[in-house]
């Protein structure tokens, strides 16, 4: 009896680890679609104030507003965040 339960139990745990894995898998498609939407939508912007459709200035600004981390205010060339 204990042997039957014990192969059930190795089961129930190697279902839990596809799953685990499964859900994993999905989440990082997820993801990348995320990614992926974002970067096609920041050269939507980017090629609309190229082409003086958006104000570039406002973008910025908001942007400026936007970001925190350093890393990613760097990439524009904003003044580092000051720490408290």
């Amino acid at each position: 009896m204990a042997s039957r339960l014990e192969q059930l139990l190795k089961k129930q745990e190697e279902l839990k680890a596809q799953i685990r894995k499964e859900k994993n898998k999905l989440s990082q498609a997820e993801r990348k679609k995320d990614t992926r939407r974002k970067i096609l939508l920041g050269a939507l912007m980017m090629d609309l104030m190229k082409k003086g459709e958006l104000d570039e200035k406002k973008i910025m600004k908001r942007l400026d507003g936007f970001l925190s981390r350093d890393i990613d205010r760097k990439l524009f060339d904003f003044s580092l965040q000051i720490k408290r």
